[in-house]
Formats: structure tokens, sequence, C-alpha cells
């Protein structure tokens, strides 16, 4: 993934980020940033497909999960991110759960070639969400969110 892709994605509108480290982390390539697999699945999801999503944790803002091996926010380098959908891109305007675009988001993310997981956290575990995500759906612990891991490079 060129770093132009990399930088085209953090400037799109689609993809909110609420800090520069989550920028920083996208946009590095190295083993402290992201997977180009995982630059690949939000290019599809944000910017190919049209959704809104949040991002509440990528690398450096979420906790070691490292233990966890591949699929893991801190693996070296990361290729998961923790989020929500959006109805609109601006900070905070979270979709509820059920809300038909939310499923969508779950679905054409489950249909997208660079999906590994999708762990639905909190008030993302309903049955409407579970059916959503599909064959690659566990169920995460913590807060509310969907957490998406992104195949290996």
């Amino acid at each position: 993934m060129s770093a132009e892709a990399r930088l085209a994605l953090v400037n799109h509108p689609n993809l909110l980020l609420r800090s520069a480290s989550q920028r920083a982390d996208l946009l590095n390539e190295g083993p402290d940033g992201t997977t180009t697999t995982l630059i690949a699945f939000l290019t599809d999801l944000c910017i190919e497909k049209g959704h809104f999503f949040e991002a509440t944790a990528i690398r450096s803002d979420h906790s070691d999960d490292s233990e966890l091996g591949a699929h893991a926010h801190r693996s070296s380098p990361g290729d998961a991110i923790d989020g929500w959908f959006n109805s609109e891109p601006k900070l905070g305007a979270y979709l509820d759960q059920g809300d038909p675009r939310f499923l969508a988001g779950l679905r054409d993310a489950a249909l997208d070639q660079y999906e590994y997981q999708c762990g639905l956290g909190g008030a993302a575990l309903t049955q409407a969400d579970i059916a959503a995500a599909g064959p690659h759906e566990f169920a995460d612990n913590g807060s509310d969110h969907v957490h998406f891991g992104a195949v290996l490079s």
C-alpha cells in the first residue's frame, strides 16, 4: 500500500480519527504502524463503500494486546481497529446498533477480502449484528465497539 493511499485514507472525511496518534498509526508502514491490509480494508469500507466509521482505538491508543499475536492492535505492525459506524462524517454522530446503515456496514465488512475478524462489544453484541457480521464474528470484551482485524499482509 503506497504512502499516497495511506494519506488519501486518513484525509478522507468518512474515516473519523479522534487524535493525531491515530493518524500517525495509519500513516506508519513500519513495525510501530499498521499493516497494508488494514489500510486496504478501511479504504474499501470508508471510501469504496461509503461508510462513516469513527476510530476509537487503533494501535498506540489501545492497551497492549500483543500477547494475542496476529490480528491484534499492538502486534508488529498492528492490523486491527476499534470503532463505531456514524450517521454522518462527524465525531460522535453514532448510529444505533440496529440501524440499517450500521448493519450494512457490518455486512460490507464481512464480504471484504481484507477482513479477518469482526468483534462485537457491548451494545453491538446483538443477534442482528451477529448475523450481519457474518462468519468472522466473535464476542469482544469491553465497552460498546466494533473491532475489525485485517488479514495478514
